[in-house]
């Protein structure tokens, strides 16, 4: 059985989609409701600037990698 690794690919945007939605809904009530003290400050700068790393890490995979290639794998069979 074959399964394209796009099928990953899709799987991945759409986990990373999600937690961008999270990620955006989280710094709104932080900047909305939480007292505008320096930690606050410098904690979400450093959580921004590490989700856009991770962000421009996987940029960098995505594009060397070639997606149209398959992954094979063999299903077990119970007969004997």
């Amino acid at each position: 059985m074959t399964i394209p690794y796009s099928i990953f690919l899709i799987a991945y945007a759409v986990l990373a989609g999600i937690f961008l939605i999270g990620m955006m809904m989280s710094l709104w009530s932080v900047l909305r409701f939480a007292s505008m003290s320096k930690i606050a400050m410098i904690s979400t700068f450093i959580f921004i600037i590490a989700v856009l790393g991770i962000l421009a890490l996987t940029w960098q995979n995505v594009h060397a990698f070639d997606w149209r290639q398959t992954f094979t794998f063999q299903v077990p069979s119970l007969r004997s």
